[in-house]
């Protein structure tokens, strides 16, 4: 008998609390919540946020209802040139994905009741029923699709129930059979991580700025059994744009990891701790998600910048918000262009396509489609209510044979009837019958623009391919026949659509993150380029192969070859010859010459007579060794002085002769490899500190003072990895893992110098470790030498700083850099460009232990090879990191810690140096 299909009869309470009021009474208090922001083309600042009362209660409330003032730097924009749209959240996409749970925790009657008997528990029910419901209430264009978990045996896998789909009586149906299908009567323990991320991996990295994705997960929180972990779900929610709403339910409630996932992702955690009140979590998260808004304007301002701030009124209460810094020319666009967006589901042979505006342009009266499908649809416009843009009073045609749609004002001629300026919104709505694949809904949809000569307006969609193979193209940008080992390199391609591209790795030792390539060995590549967006594209996928190679023929090293500024097309590198003296780079490199320098060579001086015989110089190289050579016909050569270590400086040798006359050579008979994943730092003097007139300077990062460093060193090219950690130490402290190749974190001072000690002992002992050096920390000077990389300004990159140039709170940029990013994490080690002497990751990632004890002043004046305070209580780290802002990370930044202290925020970098 198939007891889960005989009617439910749920507790009165639930239909009680499912039917209650959203709001019995006049808020006291207005605030701006969960606020996100877009800023994009052309000159378009869009915030997502809540509105909600003294209770912390979601409003949802008609935007008409609200007053609303935009300001740029404090003074309100132009009502009447551009204006601004606040529109209830309908008017994005909403994709959202329910994973529901079906463990012995949640499915237990005696645990969890059994008010019907029906041997189903009362919460299980009472998940499933608050799940409908939420469904029920969602726009209609919401697209919803379904996950669950039951047990932890790998042979059973969280599952997908449904894609997502528009086709809400459908998405009850999959509800009602998850149990006898699903389940089958075998609820057992929990794999909710990977049952979520699998949810999460559904949308594409690829981000739509007027789409909301959603997760919501019912869960306790404890699972011991999935080979996910928050963290992971976290990072794959970040990197997806995806906000995860948990909501806390059973027993056994372990809150902290579902309310760090909310939290992380700008979701919101909802406990229940009875089975009421798990359906009103589920109410108050169907508020919560109805309960948003969209404000939008675009700025009339082109150059310079400005800080947006609006407040909103609404019965007398007032709230405001200050935005991010804006900066027109990052976001310059033609503002006569529209953009339109397709959204598509697929549920059982029935596909639901929507067209929507994701910009409008002044003055449009008149939107005219053509199309052409071989499947049986129906159009209509899509209503004020549910999200579209387009007003009851406007003439829709739809023309079935000649295969054309129109909305149109009652008086296109009168540019006052036209769309409201830059808004945002739902047009049309398709459904086609008889679709297995969503690409073959139309095989042409086009814009009339001839429409707009007058005006010059023109209308583009960005992503024709999601329903119909309309011969879009992908140009690969191309790559070199021949690449080295080296990591990673960025692959870039267009698509003729306008649409973002992805690629994957279809063979060959190389991986992919996004457009970042890190090859593993070598061997063939082959990478392949394709279509991105919310399903599969049809636009012809294009290939490209190369050979890796792991040395450039003539054996230069890539750092020294970064050095001098060619970190690009290396194999060529080689061959140049800068300074133009006849001789390539790799000659030069042999040599140890500077090929930017046409006087640079190796050559002896000429003897000088010394007391006691003929002096004979020449410069040297670290890791080479020379010979010197005598002859007295320039015919026959004797080896004189042999095995000659090179050390960076000007060798001087006496050759006590005083017969006949003789003649000298210098040979260099040894270059021995520099280690690996090291740079080499040549001595120097810099400036260490930073000026007085540096924007957000502290007090301790002066007097500026004159620091020579008298001898070289080998500094790690990157942060000491969790990989190298762990083959070290034999474990991984780290909080973010996940990738073996983010930084190491959650060490100490004395674990980093642990750390360096058996590192010297394993390579000293393998014989890999050059003599005369050891692993150590860096000095503080070292690194802020090495961070400079010959500079003077604030940052290594010049004197402002965006997290495009380096992992830190995209929001707070430096000194006028771009707004970026904010990953709210670590990221893999080389992830951003260099800096000149190729070091990665100095600026932001993680903070970096450094060997000094702490002052809160420097010397001053003229100091060599200072080693700090020769005592202390607290250790110096520098660099910035992750969780901080862009002014934290500046080249002279300084901060410090216990050395006994651990954070997720601080690691370390290695240092091969000659020992004292």
């Amino acid at each position: 008998m198939n007891f889960h299909a005989l009617p439910r009869l749920l507790p009165a309470l639930l239909a009680t609390v499912l039917g209650l009021g959203l709001h019995a009474q006049a808020p006291t208090a207005l605030s701006i919540q969960d606020v996100s922001h877009f800023y994009d083309q052309p000159y378009l600042l869009d915030f997502n946020f809540a509105l909600r009362d003294q209770n912390d209660k979601a409003l949802i409330l008609d935007p008409s209802q609200i007053t609303v003032v935009c300001r740029e730097d404090g003074t309100p924009i132009s009502a009447s040139e551009t204006g601004f749209r606040l529109l209830a959240a309908a008017n994005k996409q909403l994709k959202c994905f329910l994973v529901l749970d079906y463990t012995l925790s949640m499915a237990d009657p005696a645990a969890n009741g059994d008010s019907d008997g029906d041997g189903l528990s009362d919460a299980l029910e009472t998940m499933e029923a608050a799940a409908k419901t939420l469904i029920g209430t969602l726009n209609p264009d919401a697209q919803v699709g379904l996950y669950e978990f039951h047990r932890e045996d790998a042979a059973h896998p969280p599952q997908k129930v449904s894609d997502l789909t528009v086709d809400k009586a459908a998405l009850t149906n999959h509800i009602d059979r998850i149990w006898t299908d699903y389940v089958q009567w075998f609820p057992a323990a929990t794999r909710v991580w990977d049952a979520v991320y699998a949810a999460i991996q559904e949308y594409p990295t690829s981000r739509v700025v007027d789409e909301q994705r959603v997760v919501v997960f019912l869960s306790d929180g404890r699972d011991e059994s999935s080979t996910r972990r928050p963290n992971d779900v976290i990072s794959a929610a970040q990197d997806r744009g995806v906000k995860v709403y948990p909501i806390g339910f059973g027993d056994e409630l372990t809150p902290a990891p579902l309310q760090n996932i909310a939290g992380s992702t700008g979701g919101r955690y909802y406990p229940a701790l009875t089975i009421p009140q798990l359906a009103e979590r589920f109410q108050q998260l169907t508020d919560d998600l109805r309960g948003n808004y969209v404000l939008r304007w675009a700025t009339l301002k082109r150059t310079g910048s400005f800080t947006p701030s609006f407040s909103l009124t609404y019965q007398g209460l007032t709230a405001t918000h200050s935005g991010q810094r804006y900066y027109p020319g990052s976001y310059a666009g033609d503002v006569l262009q529209g953009r339109l967006v397709f959204d598509a589901a697929l549920d059982e042979g029935e596909a639901t396509v929507g067209l929507r505006a994701y910009y409008i342009p002044r003055f449009i009266t008149r939107l005219r489609f053509q199309y052409a499908s071989d499947k049986p649809l129906t159009v209509q416009r899509v209503p004020l209510a549910e999200g579209g843009i387009v007003p009851d009073t406007w003439l829709f045609e739809h023309n079935a044979t000649e295969h054309w749609i129109e909305l149109r004002s009652p008086n296109p001629q009168n540019i006052f009837t036209a769309l409201p300026y830059a808004t945002q919104g739902r047009l049309l709505r398709f459904v086609l019958t008889g679709v297995a694949d969503l690409t073959t809904c139309f095989s042409n949809f086009s814009v009339d623009n001839t429409l707009y000569t007058a005006g010059g307006q023109t209308f583009v969609i960005l992503n024709t391919a999601l329903v119909g193979r309309l011969g879009q193209t992908i140009t690969f940008a191309p790559l070199a026949d021949r690449l080295l080992s080296m990591s990673p390199f960025t692959v870039s391609a267009t698509a003729s659509s306008g649409l973002p591209v992805t690629f994957r790795i279809v063979s060959g030792p190389a991986t992919l993150s996004g457009t970042s390539v890190t090859l593993t060995g070598t061997g063939r590549v082959t990478i392949r380029a394709e279509q991105a967006g919310n399903d599969t594209y049809s636009a012809a996928a294009v290939e490209q192969s190369f050979e890796v190679i792991d040395r450039l023929p003539h054996g230069t090293p890539l750092d020294w070859l970064a050095r001098y500024g060619l970190t690009s097309d290396l194999i060529q590198a080689e061959l140049l010859d800068p300074d133009g003296d006849g001789s390539p780079m790799w000659h030069e490199y042999r040599a140890g010459t500077n090929p930017t320098n046409a006087a640079s060579v190796l050559a002896l001086s000429l003897p000088d007579w010394q007391a006691g015989g003929w002096q004979i110089a020449f410069p040297s190289q670290n890791y080479r060794k020379y010979r010197i050579d005598t002859s007295e016909d320039l015919s026959t050569w004797t080896p004189w002085q042999t095995e000659v270590p090179g050390d960076g400086q000007l060798l001087s040798y006496v050759d006590p002769i005083t017969g006949p006359q003789r003649f000298y050579r210098v040979v260099q008979t040894q270059i021995n490899e520099p280690p690996p994943g090291m740079v080499w730092i040549p001595p120097g003097t810099f400036l260490m500190g930073s000026p007085a007139s540096e924007p957000a300077r502290w007090s301790d990062e002066g007097p500026q003072t004159v620091v020579t460093l008298s001898r070289g060193f080998w500094l790690g090219k990157y942060e000491v990895t969790q990989r190298e950690y762990l083959a070290v130490m034999g474990n991984n402290p780290s909080y973010f893992t996940g990738d073996l190749d983010r930084p190491v974190e959650q060490v100490s001072w004395h674990d980093a110098v642990a750390y360096c000690e058996k590192l010297t002992q394993q390579e000293r002992a393998a014989g890999r470790l050059p003599e005369g050096y050891e692993y150590r920390l860096p000095t503080e000077a070292q690194w802020e030498y090495a961070c400079r990389a010959g500079t003077t300004t604030a940052t290594a990159f010049g004197n402002s700083l965006s997290s495009t140039q380096a992992n830190f709170d995209g929001n707070y940029p430096y000194n006028g850099g771009a707004v970026g990013p904010y990953l709210g994490r670590t990221t893999k080690v080389g992830s951003y460009l260099p800096n000149a002497w190729g070091l990665y990751d100095m600026h932001g990632n993680v903070w970096e232990w450094c060997a000094d004890w702490y002052s809160d002043s420097y010397p001053g004046g003229a100091v060599t090879d200072p080693r700090g305070p020769i005592s202390g209580s607290i250790r110096v780290n520098r660099g910035g990191g992750w969780y901080y802002f862009g002014r934290d990370c500046r080249s002279a930044v300084r901060d410090r810690g216990h050395p006994s202290v651990t954070s997720h925020r601080l690691g370390f970098r290695a240092a091969l140096v000659p020992v004292p």
